[in-house]
């Protein structure tokens, strides 16, 4: 069973409350297939997929902002400086300023779809091509870090390397990889992962969620035997990871989170509709539900 920090009515139970602050958050809602999210010192970003815009809202709630429409809209990444998500009907990368502004197309003739973003570069992956790209910030020439990858889904950055998920639609047959900053030959860091999807990564280790596997697992950045730090948790999708633990959403409409080290989940929110994409700040947990709702609810 998993520990329940806040009490909620799920399943037909009825649960006593605990306090207000600890309840999950509506930020925004009616939004129109809210899918991804990110999260800077202000505000919270999504992409609404099914209504073809770029939004934002103050972390502490308000009226949404719409910033840009574009075509199904997938990932979505922030710095200091802009907003940036990725098109795959369109087939494009684009960036914002975060206070709205004229979209700037990076790349095009892309099938992207998660993206991630450092100092210098936008990164994503093309699910079609089998494809991990990046380009510089300003814009320029696409360069191809890997290719031939077996369906990428998600993709995550540190100061060396960047990483990603390869679900190829059957079970056992899920990668993990990494790759140079600069490219170079990919490095399998797990193998035989059932339908890995969201990733994260700190300073020690790679973390992923297995959709089919009903598992969240972490790896070291250098490889080894992948660690099952959760289990039994239906559908894990979304992950985010700090100083302390390991968070996520499951399809099955629960947010959680784990020690990094492992032990019992937590249920920081429940009843949701599907949450999918999660993202973190010093306090908070913020994802998408498919019942158009954008969320919070307190670490």
């Amino acid at each position: 069973m998993h520990k329940l920090i806040c009490l909620v009515a799920a399943a037909g139970l009825a649960l006593a409350a605990c306090g207000d602050d600890a309840k999950p958050i509506i930020l925004a809602s009616g939004q129109d297939g809210p899918y991804s999210v990110a999260v800077d010192a202000t505000h919270v970003y999504w992409t609404n997929r099914r209504g073809g815009e770029i939004m934002k809202v103050p972390l502490s709630g308000g009226t949404p902002v719409f910033l840009a429409e574009g075509s199904e809209p997938g990932g979505i990444a922030v710095d200091s400086t802009h907003v940036y998500w990725t098109t795959c009907s369109g087939g494009e990368v684009l960036k914002m300023p975060l206070d709205g502004g004229d979209p700037v197309t990076l790349a095009n003739g892309q099938c992207p779809e998660d993206i991630a973003v450092d100092a210098t570069h936008v990164y994503w992956v093309d699910y079609e091509s089998g494809e991990v790209m990046k380009v510089p910030l300003a814009g320029g020439n696409p360069v191809t870090l890997a290719s031939g990858q077996d369906k990428p889904g998600f993709i995550v950055v540190d100061p060396t390397h960047v990483y990603w998920t390869n679900d190829n639609g059957e079970l056992g047959g899920g990668e993990v990889m990494k790759v140079p900053l600069a490219g170079g030959t990919p490095f399998t860091l797990a193998d035989g992962q059932d339908l890995p999807g969201g990733i994260a990564v700190d300073s020690t280790h790679v973390y992923w969620a297995n959709h089919a596997g009903a598992e969240v697992m972490k790896v070291p950045l250098t490889g080894g035997d992948p660690i099952t730090i959760a289990a039994g948790t239906i559908t894990p999708y979304g992950i985010a990871v700090d100083a302390t633990h390991v968070y996520w959403t499951t399809l099955a409409g629960e947010v959680m989170k784990v020690p990094l080290a492992g032990g019992e989940p937590v249920v920081l929110a429940a009843g949701q509709n599907a949450p999918s994409d999660i993202a973190i700040d010093a306090t908070h947990v913020y994802w998408a539900d498919r019942s158009g709702q954008v969320m919070k609810v307190r670490k």
